[in-house]
């Protein structure tokens, strides 16, 4: 919209006007995806079983025509880092045939994360060859990505750890999602 760009303008010249914002809290009660182990839920936390590589999906309810800014994951990892542990925000498209593929939004690497972590990522465009007119068309592709759209989008979380070890703690106490108008 205007105002958004208008918004985004004048903190880019440092008039420190900025969008509310508000964040939604999500419990981590993943689904099971496909064959993969799903995540164990106790006292509402996701955790990974030693040594399992769990896969699960969680539906999230985001207000249409806000603007997606960050996910967050918190959570605990313990013992010999993973070779993936991560938390993603995706969009799919709610009409056409269930095989579309959805598109990763945000993407948040924990496998380097030790103890207790929170973690945030932001929408980031696919990257695009050198020049300043590609690069416009990425920002602008960032930009409609952010754009919640739930005529058109289904949105949820996945949450996947490959590669675990045995003596390993992998879980997740929250996802939090923040938008703006």
């Amino acid at each position: 919209s205007l105002r958004a760009a208008l918004i985004t303008l004048a903190g880019e010249m440092g008039l420190g006007l900025t969008a509310p914002t508000t964040t939604f809290t999500f419990m981590p009660a993943f689904l099971q995806s496909g064959s993969a182990p799903n995540w164990t839920s106790t006292n509402f936390v996701a955790t990974a079983a030693a040594g399992t590589n769990p896969d699960g999906w969680l539906p999230v309810q985001l207000p249409d025509g806000q603007r997606i800014q960050s996910l967050t994951a918190t959570g605990k990892r313990s013992g010999a880092a993973p070779t993936s542990f991560q938390v993603k925000l995706l969009r799919q498209l709610t009409t056409g045939p269930g095989s579309d593929a959805p598109t990763v939004l945000i993407t948040v690497a924990l496998e380097s994360s030790t103890g207790s972590f929170s973690v945030s990522g932001s929408v980031i465009a696919a990257a695009a060859p050198a020049g300043a007119a590609l690069s416009l068309i990425t920002q602008a592709a960032a930009e409609e990505q952010k754009l919640i759209d739930t005529s058109n989008y289904k949105y949820f979380v996945q949450a996947t750890v490959t590669g675990a070890a045995k003596d390993t703690v992998n879980e997740i106490d929250a996802i939090q999602i923040t938008v703006s108008q």
